[in-house]
């Protein structure tokens, strides 16, 4: 699962602390769930610069991205990693 990927990656650490005015910016390369597969169908993550995260989908990189906080994020990944989300 996907989600649970990218939960678990070990590349996936806290975000950097910053304190910047543009809190929105990506300060950090994209990067996918070691455990992601080469079927192209991913999402990347970057840390930005508020603490927090911004995601998203590999295929369209200069398309929209979704960003989180901190907070967010660790709420996100504990969830993911404790089958908090059901696939359809």
């Amino acid at each position: 699962m996907l989600i649970n990927r990218l939960a678990q990656s070990s590349s996936a650490a806290a975000p950097p602390a910053a304190d910047a005015v543009d809190s929105d910016r990506v300060v950090s390369a994209w990067f996918k769930s070691g455990r992601s597969n080469p079927s192209q169908n991913c999402v990347e993550v970057a840390w930005t610069a508020r603490p927090g995260a911004a995601v998203r989908d590999s295929k369209y990189a200069n398309g929209p991205r979704l960003v989180v906080g901190g907070d967010t994020w660790r709420t996100f990944k504990a969830a993911a990693r404790n089958g908090g989300f059901t696939v359809a």
